[in-house]
């Protein structure tokens, strides 16, 4: 008999159970996202795929693990009690416990601004609370008293749209209140708040148009949609991991023309006004940014985080955009980049075409051979160095440029990471007799001395204090022109060590490398753990601390634990960009701890 009844239940439970989880498909599947509920006229986008998610990826990560990690508990332990006096005021405040409104975020937030022609920008924010529909309610019932503290005196009004309660409160200060009163005349202010409820979704909006378009294209249906914007669409899609099915976790898009159409339209400017500075616009080339954007994912199988940006850029490029032009080639860094450096950082820039373009934009305002004259006009200046800047200057540069940090012991907060920065040269032999024209003149700030039989040029340290963070100096070597923001690090670079070990060998490097193409725009290598030192050196000895404490509350650092344990979860981070058909395309990524995957 209980076998009868055993198999019984399995029969009935089978089919209920593929029915439940159909449904959770459907609806997963049915999920909207605001992208699909916002017109095209969006001109600003942040969007969070899914809050839950989110906090589950953030656990994963270095940063989240290290937080967990018992080791650093007794440090943390100590912020507790200011943590629960913020937990306090906000329940006075608010009137609900400040845990409780965190978890009221359930699946999707975003917020957008957007332009309509003929109207001041506004705002819409979307927020999926789940199945906390009884928290959303006891915070929208302390909106009239938030109000009054604001010493606003809102106008409430309601509209029934197909069944769903929009409730708008129209934002009088009160001195415009009291104007109204007295003259009878419309108040100033006609934004205000504009929410409702539909689903488990909470929509606020700054106008009531705003929020009825959103209820007009609820279904994801309408023709007209910024999820289907040229620049977005591709934007998105560009920066979706690869091999990722799944949107990224975060998403952010700018419109900078339809932002400056919005602005001026803010600053209420006249017709004639406004098509004065709209048509520069196209004059420079401006008109050709459509989109700028990117995505945010973190904890995937490969990266701790990763970033990823579009420019998007119409072709073909005019005006300034021609001045930023990055060829593609191998950046690798040089073999005199050792392998101690906690930062390098290489671009590739067409210096030429970026003269060429300055050149013809200074002319076509001020006509033909213009620009030409002052050039030469300085070069032949009376009592200056006769230096020519394109002759003597940027003909002699590839266009590559190198920044290469080095974090030396003890070193302090500010000033500590060190840097050279450093100027390919097709030849060195020209622009040594331009740095020698310059030590000719009167007044010239940097003494000249011999060092590895090259010279350097280098500026007295502030009053006379060797271990300044900034003891500026430069020279020619290695076929670049180099600035260092501390001269002992240009002497490290002059000195040869054929035992020094070259950051390009180092397998930390290596690992990173296998990520970036052979032949980049840009790219970039960064130990993090490097610049963490600089801030762990200075909360242990007190500089940092000193800054940030209150009366009533201390830092205790003793309970840190030793750097060693911070260190492993700070792994050296990578990006590059190259160039794309709609504009350029940059990544930035740290990867996992098992960085040999």
């Amino acid at each position: 008999m209980r076998r009868c009844l055993s198999w019984t239940r399995i029969v009935v439970l089978v089919p209920l159970i593929a029915v439940f989880t159909s449904v959770l498909e459907i609806r997963a599947a049915d999920a909207i996202p605001s992208e699909r509920r916002l017109g095209n006229d969006v001109i600003g986008f942040f969007s969070i795929r899914n809050i839950t998610e989110l906090k589950s990826s953030w656990d994963k990560t270095q940063l989240g693990q290290l937080l967990k990690d018992k080791e650093i508990a007794p440090f943390l332990k100590q912020f507790e009690g200011k943590w629960g006096e913020l937990e306090t005021k906000f329940e006075t405040i608010v009137g609900l416990p400040l845990n409780d409104v965190l978890a009221v975020p359930q699946g999707e937030f975003s917020i957008a601004v957007v332009h309509t022609a003929g109207k001041q920008m506004g705002a819409v924010a979307f927020l999926d609370f789940g199945d906390k529909r009884e928290s959303i309610d006891k915070l929208i019932e302390k909106l009239p008293k938030a109000f009054e503290a604001a010493d606003l005196q809102p106008k409430k009004t309601e509209e029934d749209v197909d069944g769903t309660q929009i409730i708008f409160y129209e934002m009088t200060p009160a001195d415009d209140a009291d104007d109204d009163e007295k003259t009878k005349k419309k108040p100033k202010s006609t934004n205000g708040v504009a929410y409702f409820i539909k689903d488990s979704l909470l929509v606020v909006g700054s106008r009531v148009d705003i929020v009825k378009s959103v209820l007009t294209r609820w279904d994801g249906q309408h023709e007209r949609i910024f999820a289907d914007k040229q620049a977005y669409k591709y934007l998105k899609e560009k920066c979706r991991g690869e091999n990722s099915e799944v949107a990224p976790q975060m998403v952010w898009y700018l419109d900078p023309i339809g932002l400056f159409k919005g602005g001026m339209a803010m600053a209420n400017l006249g017709p004639t006004e406004t098509a004065v500075a709209l048509g520069f616009l196209p004059s420079l080339g401006l008109d050709k940014i459509k989109g700028i954007g990117g995505s945010l994912d973190m904890g995937t199988d490969e990266y701790d985080m990763v970033t990823r940006t579009l420019i998007y850029v119409e072709a073909p490029p005019s005006g300034v955009l021609n001045a930023f032009q990055f060829p593609k080639k191998n950046l690798a860094p040089p073999k005199w980049v050792s392998a101690d450096a906690s930062t390098y950082g290489a671009v590739n820039w067409d210096v030429a075409e970026a003269y060429n373009t300055v050149e013809t934009l200074y002319e076509t305002f001020l006509g033909a051979g213009s620009f030409g004259k002052i050039v030469d006009d300085l070069a032949e200046q009376e009592g200056g160095p006769k230096i020519h800047i394109k002759k003597d200057i940027i003909d002699h540069l590839t266009g590559t440029v190198a920044i290469v940090g080095h974090v030396p012991e003890q070193a302090e907060l500010i000033g500590g990471e060190r840097y050279l920065i450093c100027l390919e040269l097709k030849d060195e032999a020209p622009m040594k007799k331009v740095l020698e024209k310059l030590a000719d003149l009167e007044g010239f700030p940097f003494k000249v001395r011999e060092f590895q039989g090259e010279k350097i040029f280098e500026m007295p340290a502030p009053d006379g204090d060797e271990k300044s963070p900034f003891h500026l100096g430069f020279a020619i070597t290695k076929k670049h022109l180099v600035f260092a923001t501390h001269v002992a690090e240009l002497e490290s670079m002059l000195r040869p060590d054929k035992d020094r070990d070259a950051l390009v060998d180092s397998e930390v490097y290596k690992i990173l490398a296998k990520r970036f193409p052979d032949q980049t725009s840009s790219l970039a290598f960064q130990r993090s753990d490097a610049q963490l030192k600089l801030l762990y050196d200075a909360l242990k000895s007190g500089a940092l601390t000193e800054a940030i404490e209150q009366d009533d509350f201390k830092i205790d650092t003793s309970t840190l634990p030793e750097f060693e344990v911070l260190k492993k979860y700070f792994k050296p981070s990578g990006g590059y960009m190259i160039p794309d058909e709609k504009g350029w395309f940059m990544i930035s990524f740290s990867l996992k701890s098992d960085g040999n995957k």
